[in-house]
């Protein structure tokens, strides 16, 4: 069975792209895994569907995120040798703690626009 469970902080802003001859949506996000004593783990994720645009729309770098997928590995050749990178394919993705300063900001920012200028005295 290929379960994986991960929770970690967004390292980068979601990217999400359109795929495919039917234009599938899927979000690309990089996690950061603390493991304690041992080095830190980045984790390529993707999402597709719906939930790709929840991550693209709500999530931002330094989330928080818990993800549940399966575990798949990337190949690819750099310089004439074969590297092999760990990648989640996810089915369930879901924040975790409070959403990030940053999307607060942005979204106070676009209200005050929204407010009516103040009339001259």
């Amino acid at each position: 069975m290929n379960h994986v469970e991960l929770s970690g902080r967004l390292t980068g802003e979601p990217n999400l792209k359109h795929i495919g001859k039917k234009k599938r949506a899927v979000c690309e996000m990089r996690l950061a895994v603390d493991n304690g004593r041992y080095p830190t783990t980045f984790i390529n994720v993707s999402v597709f569907d719906a939930p790709a645009y929840v991550c693209a729309e709500h999530f931002s770098k330094g989330c928080r995120v818990e993800v549940k997928g399966e575990l798949r590995f990337r190949e690819r050749t750099s310089a004439g040798v074969r590297r092999y990178e760990p990648h989640s394919i996810v089915g369930l993705v879901e924040q975790l703690g409070r959403p990030s300063e940053r999307k607060a900001a942005t979204a106070s920012e676009a209200a005050g626009a929204m407010e009516p200028a103040p009339t001259p005295a």
